[in-house]
């Protein structure tokens, strides 16, 4: 999904993707410790973030069983409303076929898109 994301049309790719999870990733790694998501406390201990809400985990019994990540995935800007509201709707049509990771799309603007996709589909409805 990341990877589909951060290739879309009119996006950077991973070279400015912030995602704290391939950080993990390689942290595991260097380490040579066994890819868990146990260890994550102390990754984020390391970095002085332990307390931060970039990550938030669930532990049961001494385990992490949850975690939960916020990413940024940086887009080239666009003056035409229309067309962001098109491409932040292609993103949303990507990031529902994977429910089983919650996932969130925000955008600052994201309001002002919904009234155009909102607008352009009721148009349509009303015109047929």
């Amino acid at each position: 999904m990341l990877n589909r994301l951060e290739n879309s049309d009119g996006c950077y790719g991973s070279e400015r993707t912030q995602v704290m999870l391939r950080d993990y990733l390689e942290w595991e790694e260097i380490n040579n410790n066994t890819l868990s998501l146990d260890d994550l406390p102390k990754f984020l201990a390391e970095r002085q973030i332990k307390d931060v809400n970039i990550v938030q985990y669930n532990m049961t019994n001494g385990t992490v069983d949850q975690a939960f990540m916020n990413f940024v995935i940086v887009c080239r800007g666009d003056l035409d409303w229309n067309r962001r509201a098109k491409k932040i709707d292609k993103m949303r049509k990507i990031v529902d076929n994977y429910p089983q990771h919650q996932i969130s799309l925000f955008d600052y603007d994201s309001t002002i898109y919904d009234l155009i996709i909102a607008v352009k589909v009721s148009s349509a409805n009303v015109i047929l």
